[in-house]
């Protein structure tokens, strides 16, 4: 389920405004001479609309450049219910500080849609795979090249797909009854 960014040149202008104050955040002595490239969609993704894209500024005398990665609340046809991209953002940042699992460091929450025109995160690109929607992520062959095992749940029909290591450690389902 694409979900399509209404006006690009609009959402750019906008970050050039406000990432700035966002970035500042976690800068030594603020943001200057920022620079927002093109916005890119990535394959796959099902929840929110994500937008990745490239910034450059100076922070107190060090240039950067980074590639982020904007997770935006999803508008009109949706996944979830009550889908909530700032629950996510938060989510993302408790597990980045309380555990050792490695996601990206979030950067910004921003849950006042005149921003950007609907709540979002702001967060590091990490890159890696985002399975694919279609086919379903059970069906997905990256989870088989990582060393993950089709197995026989029991007997008869399921209607889901349990997937576990190759040493029998580890069993998830992956789809729910």
């Amino acid at each position: 389920m694409a979900v399509e960014i209404a006006d690009p040149g609009w959402m750019r202008q906008r970050l050039r405004r406000h990432l700035p104050g966002y970035l500042s955040i976690n800068a030594r002595s603020g943001v200057a001479d920022l620079s927002v490239g093109p916005l890119q969609r990535p394959p796959g993704g099902q929840s929110n609309a994500t937008v990745i894209f490239e910034a450059s500024w100076t922070d107190g005398i060090q240039r950067r450049r980074e590639r982020l990665v904007l997770r935006l609340q999803p508008q009109g046809q949706q996944m979830f219910l009550h889908a909530d991209v700032v629950a996510e953002g938060v989510l993302l940042r408790d597990i980045r500080r309380l555990s050792g699992v490695p996601v990206p460091e979030v950067l910004a929450l921003e849950d006042d849609p005149e921003v950007l025109g609907r709540p979002f995160f702001l967060m590091s690109f990490v890159a890696g795979h985002v399975p694919g929607g279609r086919p379903s992520i059970h069906r997905d062959p990256w989870l088989v090249s990582l060393g993950a095992a089709r197995i026989d749940a029991g007997p008869g029909e399921v209607s889901w797909v349990p997937m576990a290591d190759p040493d029998g450690r580890e069993f998830r389902v992956l789809t729910p009854r």
